[in-house]
Formats: C-alpha cells, structure tokens, sequence
C-alpha cells in the first residue's frame, strides 16, 4: 500500500515486547513516526530508529495527557493515528481510509479497540475511542490517566466525530500482561491522583470505578457509578457501560432485584444494546424466568452485532449470545435445539471452544458422533491446534476409537501437538502392539525435547496397556522406571489383581487416568479393589460418565455394585449410579438411588431425580440411555460470562 499521509504518535516506555508487532502493523501505510519515549532502559529505542521513527525522549511525569499532547506537537502530516506500544492496528484498504480523510466535517472517528482478556486471549471487550483524527491545533488530549481526545474535537465540531469500522487489537489487558507491568494498581494511584485536583470530574469518577470494576472489587465500583447517574445524561458515551458495570455489579453482590431494575432502565435509553439484553437474560435466568430469558436471547441474536455503538463484548449479538441459548436450552432439555445454536455459533467463530465443547458433549452422550464429524468437515483446516486438541481428547476420553482416521485427517494438528493421541486410539481399538510402538516413538520425541511430564506420562500409557494384555513382567519394568521418576510408584511393583496396595491419592489418579485413557475397564476395577480404602471421595468427569455408560454390561454391573457398597454418594454418582441400574435393568436399585438424588437441593438434580423415578419405575432404559448423560448444569458458573 502506498503511504498515505498519516502520522504515526506514540508514547513508549520499555516496551520492547510490544514494540514491533506495533510498529509493523502500520509502518507501511503511515508516512511518519513520532516516538515520546519516557525513559526506556531497554530496546525500544533502538527498535523505534529501526522503523524510521523520529524519537523524542522526556522524563516521565505521570500524565498521560502531557505525553500525548507532545508527540502531536511533532506531527507533520494532516492526519494522526496513535497507537500504544500493546497494540496492532488491523489496516483497511487505502480506499477506506481516504474516504475517511476526505470525509466532509469529520474531524475525527471512533475506532473499535478489541482489548483481549483472560489467560488465552480468546474473548475481547470493544470499545469505541478515538484514535484517527485531524492534525489541528485545537485538539489535545486531556486526562492524567484514561487519556481522551473526543471531548475537545466535539467542543470544536459537536458533530465532528465518526464512527468507523477501523479495527485495533489491544493487548495489555491479558492476564499475564497486567501481573508484569502492575498496570491495575498504577492506574489507581494515578486516577486518584487526578480525583485529587478534579474531585467531581465524571470521565476520572468512571474510569477508577472501572478499574475498580476489573478488578472485581464490586462494592467501590458500584459506589462511584451510582454517582454519575445523576451529574452525566445518558447521551454521554460511556453511561451505557457505566450502567451495565452498575448492573452488573449489583447481580455479582447477590442484588439481582436491583440488577433487573437498573437492565430495565437502561433499556429504555439503548434499546440496542445487546450486552444489556444479555445481562437482564442471565437474571431472568437466575431468577428461573425461562421463558422470558429465551426471548431476551432471541431477541440479542436478531440485533446481532453491535460493537461499533457500544463498549461490547467479543460475539455479544452472534456466537456468544448463541451459546448462551444453547445452555439455556440444555437446561430445558432441548439438546437438539441446544447442538442447532451452538452450530450456529460456530459459523460466526469457528475457533470459540467453549462451543465446540458443548455441542461434543452432547453429540457423544446421544452417539451422535457421524453429526460430529460432519460438522468438523465444514471446519476442515480452519481450526486453531488449541481447538483441534480439545476436540481429540474429549473423543478420547469417551471413547470413540472407531472414527479415529476421520480425526486424524480433520484433526491433523492435535495429533502433532499430542503425539500419545494415537496410541491412544489404537490401544482402545484393541490394537495393544501398534500402541505401544506408537507411544514409545512418542516418548523418545520427548526424551530429545526433554519434557518429563510427558514422558512420565507415556510410561504411564505403557504400564496400561501392558497390563491390559497381561505382560506384568513387562509392566513391572516400566514400574521401576516411573519410580525413578516420581517417588510412590514403587508400590506397584509385583502388584497383580487382587492384592491389596497403598497407593497416594496423586499417584492412584495418574494410574487410574491411564488405565481409563485406552479403556481398560477390567483392570481399572482391579486397581480400584486393591485401593479401596480411597473410595469415591471425589466426583467424576462427565467424559468418565458418558464412556462408562457405553461400556460393556458386565463392566457397568460391577461399577454399580461399587456405587451400592459406598456410604456417601455425592448427586453426581446417585445420577451415575441410577443410570446404571436402568441399563442393567435393575430397577429397584435404581428407584433407591433416584430418590436419594430427589432429596438434592438444586432444581437440576431434582428433574433428573424425578425423571430417573419415571424411567425406573416404567422400565425404559433404552429411552432414559442418552438423556441422563449430559453434566448438571449450574447456571452460575455456566452463564457468569460477564465475569
């Protein structure tokens, strides 16, 4: 692209892990840039010059503002963009922008800034700042922190401000972003600094609660929004997100009365506002208005996207507002309905994997595993390695070897990312020879990439399916290894069937884990007799549920034997447990154990309890198979997205 006539104005300190990946993103198109570096003690200098950048070095003295305004100060060009050094700007065409520039009264446009949050990045909040504007006199930015530039351009020409579709990735509210730089506490303390001198001014009062806000500390943000309820009209920008952080704040404090009220009030100014209509679904949800959150969900999916109004969260209006639905819908028992919006999702964000979690779930508890695979054809070669793995190891974990050349080509990248997948998959298909080659080639790449989880975990893989198939000679070669490895696995050493052992809690779930990973079902019984001191204190994985109710009956008769000889079943295992006395046919067993889960405290555990008491008493366990098998939904932890 030819270089337009736009400068590039930016303020850096040490941000030489940044820097670059800024710095490409818009030297090709930007005709200058002006550095101000506030005392950089590593590269960033040095990579700024390396882009031809014009680089002006102050001391720093806590205000953004005055940094900004400086770097302007040197801009030759009629246009400015500015960047922070945690940022990318994702360039439109060079059509794009000179219609922008040339643009009649538009002194300036709001671009969507996507701030990536979390662990992984894969959600993002938008945003609308302005960012591109004119090169004039009159515009300054102003604010010690939370720096802006709108509210002068707007002074200059009320109309002076656009929206655009422009787009810049903001990466400095990642979770390992903000431990590094301690950006949540400086922002703090130089918010209050600023409050200290403009006690009243709103833009300070909303940008601390929202520091407050990200930081979870709900009471003090609450507080300060509710003070600009009163001084700041709701045409003002930032109020819609000032009262669904209010909202929001309320139904985090357990006030979901007064959260519903603020929703409803805020819905009256921005009809449109999806992230609202989202919220007031959650708690319509909560407050079990199904119905009603249904609607509120149809209704956000038919406005669709609207982060080019509103601060909004990434899919609010498309995939998350459709995933939403899809729990929602499980939660009703409509898993067909469920699978159809979490597909729907997927053609908005192919890469969003809580979608992709969900719809697996339910596609292995009903066996609809050809409906699963036709769907990953659509994706063939679009989805991240992140992705392709979850897929592959929840398939693994409920074992479904018999697609396992279906996964390997639609799936290639896990496959490289986790070589122990495949003998995985062989080993439940029967194939214990191929497996142990293959996880043995596995773990010499490990030995060369020196990864001793990973090789830990292919000895692991090899002492199950050796004693799968009776090698304990074998076995117990691979024993004295994994005890070189780890203290406690000694005591494995000459174990066979029927003798009883003391195993560590840790150890017994890594052995236990291997031996369910290749479905070795007869030798996990063994293992859990010889240990049986230890119980089933703890709840197990729906995968573990889903691949147990597709086991043998002879394998599914004795778990259930187990389940009656416990003391304390949690609700989980009472499901677990019920289910399988309606597949052994052993209904009376199973009306003990549904009525014991009826006497739960939660409304989820208490349908199912009652719908095991009809199947149990009527006898239907081919009908009662696949409906019993999806996890027990909590829709606090299910449909708290805003958190």
């Amino acid at each position: 692209m030819t270089r337009l006539k736009i400068s590039l104005c930016m303020i850096v300190c040490d941000e030489e892990e940044h820097l670059e990946r800024c710095l490409s993103s818009a030297a090709d198109t930007v005709s200058e840039i002006i550095i101000v570096d506030t005392g950089s003690q590593d590269r960033s200098i040095e990579i700024a010059r390396s882009y031809g950048a014009k680089v002006i070095s102050i001391p720093w003295r806590g205000d953004f503002s005055e940094a900004r305004n400086l770097s302007l100060e040197y801009a030759t060009e009629p246009w400015i963009l500015v960047l922070d050094a945690d940022e990318e700007w994702v360039v439109p065409s060079k059509e794009q922008l000179i219609e922008m520039m040339e643009a009649e009264g538009a002194f300036g446009y709001y671009v969507q800034l996507q701030s990536f949050v979390g662990a992984t990045g894969e959600e993002f909040i938008t945003d609308g700042v302005c960012r591109f504007f004119q090169n004039d006199d009159r515009l300054r930015f102003r604010g010690i922190t939370h720096e802006e530039i709108a509210t002068c351009i707007l002074e200059v020409e009320p109309e002076g401000v656009r929206f655009s579709p422009m787009v810049v990735k903001h990466y400095s509210y990642l979770d390992h972003v903000i431990a590094q730089k301690n950006k949540a506490a400086r922002n703090v303390y130089l918010i209050q600094k600023a409050l200290l001198e403009k006690p009243d001014d709103p833009v300070l009062i909303y940008a601390l609660g929202s520091e407050f806000f990200q930081q979870e500390e709900y009471q003090k943000a609450r507080v300060l929004f509710e003070t600009l309820l009163t001084s700041v009209p709701h045409h003002v920008g930032y109020m819609s997100d000032v009262l669904l952080k209010l909202a929001f704040s309320y139904k985090e404090m357990g006030n979901t009365k007064e959260a519903q009220k603020i929703t409803e009030e805020a819905l009256r100014f921005y009809p449109d506002f999806v992230d609202m209509i989202e919220l007031q679904a959650i708690l319509h949800i909560e407050e079990n208005q199904l119905d009603s959150a249904l609607e509120l969900l149809q209704q956000a999916t038919l406005l669709g996207d609207v982060s080019h109004k509103y601060t909004s969260c990434s899919g609010s209006g498309t995939y998350r507002s459709l995933y939403i639905r899809g729990l929602l819908y499980e939660r009703l028992l409509s898993y067909e309905k469920a699978c159809h919006c979490y597909e729907e999702a997927l053609a908005f964000q192919p890469q969003f994997n809580a979608a992709w979690q969900r719809l697996i779930r339910i596609r292995g508890a009903f066996n609809q595993i050809e409906e699963l695979i036709n769907q990953l054809q659509l994706y063939k070669g679009k989805l991240s390695t992140q992705v392709q793995s979850s897929i592959v190891q929840y398939l693994m974990e409920v074992n479904q070897p018999q697609w396992f050349a279906q996964y390997q080509l639609l799936l290639p990248d896990a496959y490289t990312h986790n070589p122990l997948w495949k003998g995985i998959f062989l080993a439940q298909l029967r194939k214990e020879e191929l497996a142990l080659l293959s996880v043995r080639e596995a773990q010499q790449c490990f030995y060369s990439k020196m990864q001793s989880d990973k090789q830990l975990e292919a000895d692991l893989l090899q002492w199950a399916i050796l004693l799968q198939i009776d090698e304990y000679a074998q076995a117990y070669e691979i024993v004295l290894r994994l005890a070189q490895r780890q203290r406690g696995y000694q005591a494995l050493f000459g174990w066979k069937p029927g003798q009883i052992i003391v195993l560590s809690r840790p150890i017994y779930q890594s052995c236990s884990r291997a031996l369910l990973a290749i479905g070795a079902w007869e030798k996990w019984i063994d293992l859990y007799r010889s240990c049986s001191p230890l119980g089933w204190t703890e709840d197990v994985s729906d995968s573990f549920a889903i691949a147990l109710l597709r086991a043998p009956q002879s394998i599914q008769l004795q778990f259930l034997q187990m389940f009656l000889l416990e003391t304390h079943l949690s609700p989980r295992l009472l499901q677990i447990a019920g289910v399988l006395a309606i597949l052994c046919e052993k209904y009376d067993e199973a009306t003990t154990l549904f009525e014991m889960l009826n006497h739960s405290s939660t409304e989820k555990e208490q349908l199912i309890a009652q719908l095991g008491l009809l199947y149990s008493r009527a006898g239907l366990a081919k009908t009662w198979r696949a409906g019993i098998l999806l996890e027990q939904l909590d829709s606090v932890r299910y449909l708290s997205i805003f958190s």
